[in-house]
């Protein structure tokens, strides 16, 4: 070919050994196959848990909605409660552990410098640099064991016919599962009170009731 020339060729044809198709290659040519439309999303599902009419594993087609995928999961039960409902998705998880370990690295490099007191004597100053050490130990444990759940926030309620022209309405992703809880039936009333406890809700009753 001449520099600078373009030309399209049909690969199927060329495979068929058609001569006009098939043509002969020179040093320095670049033969680009360009990748099918959507051939990333083939085979693309999310995964839909709880309460709704059919839980399941549903595909999606490209830019499809997250309330296109839970109408064809047959919609809520009456039992459902989509305000609580969590969306789970991969990249979220990701970005969750690698801020995680960011966060682990800069605690693992801060100083051990304790302050101290001009009173403080020599094995307090060592007592209170160890204790720190250990603290600081225990909060490494804990951001190392601490679970990476990847949930993204999202804003569900049970009218799906208002909530599918919402800016709530998401576009799903592959690998995202969406799980929706039973209606809790109870008030969790915890702190300073005599006896903390789960009591079960009853409608019209107030804080002071519970």
């Amino acid at each position: 070919q001449e520099v600078g020339e373009h030309r399209e060729i049909q690969i199927a044809a060329a495979l068929a050994g058609d001569s006009h198709q098939n043509v002969l290659l020179r040093d320095g040519d670049v033969l680009t196959i360009r990748q099918i439309p959507g051939w990333n999303d083939i085979g693309a599902s999310v995964t839909v848990k709880g309460e709704v009419e059919h839980p399941g594993t549903y595909g999606i087609a490209p830019g499809e909605k997250l309330s296109s995928v839970l109408k064809r999961a047959g919609g809520f039960l009456p039992t459902a409660y989509p305000q609580a409902a969590i969306l789970e998705r991969e990249e979220v998880r990701e970005l969750q552990q690698k801020s995680r370990q960011e966060l682990i690295e800069r605690v693992e490099q801060n100083s051990l410098d304790v302050k101290v007191g001009l009173n403080e004597s020599a094995s307090d100053t060592a007592q209170l640099q160890q204790a720190a050490a250990a603290q600081r130990q225990r909060v490494l444990e804990g951001l190392r064991n601490a679970p990476v759940s990847g949930r993204l926030v999202i804003h569900l309620n049970k009218d799906l016919a208002s909530f599918a022209h919402s800016p709530d309405d998401i576009e799903v992703r592959n690998g995202d599962s969406v799980t929706v809880p039973k209606r809790p039936d109870f008030v969790v009333v915890a702190g300073q009170v005599y006896n903390s406890n789960a009591i079960t809700y009853t409608r019209n009753k107030n804080a002071e009731w519970y």
